[in-house]
C-alpha cells in the first residue's frame, strides 16, 4: 500500500541477479566479478525461496506513488506560532 494515500500501489521488479551457489565463504571470495556468493547451509534449496529474498530486497522500504501528495498537509504543532507564555513577566518588568 501506498504510505502518502494508503491506495495500493503497483511495483515493477525487473533486476537482474547473478549469484554463485557456494558452500564456504571462502569460496565464495574465489568467485568471478559481478557473481554475488549464495552460501548453501544444505544440499538444497528451493528456488521459491531465492526469488522471495531477491524481491525483498528489491521492493522499496517505503512503497509510495510518485503522483501522491502528501495526505496530512496542515502545518505540524511545533509549526504553528504560540505565544510566548514568558512575554506577560516581560510586561511586569518595563511597569516597575
Amino acid at each position: 500500500m501506498c504510505q502518502r494515500c494508503l491506495d495500493p500501489v503497483i511495483i515493477v521488479i525487473d533486476q537482474a541477479v547473478s549469484l554463485g551457489l557456494v558452500t564456504t565463504i571462502e569460496e565464495g571470495d574465489r568467485l568471478a566479478e559481478g557473481y554475488e556468493p549464495l552460501v548453501l547451509e544444505r544440499e538444497r534449496i528451493r528456488f521459491a525461496d531465492i526469488v522471495e529474498d531477491e524481491l525483498i530486497l528489491a521492493i522499496p522500504d517505503i512503497p509510495r506513488h510518485e503522483h501522491c501528495r502528501v495526505m496530512n498537509e496542515e502545518p505540524q504543532k511545533q509549526d504553528i506560532e504560540r505565544p510566548n507564555p514568558f512575554a506577560v513577566l516581560a510586561n511586569l518588568k518595563t511597569e516597575t
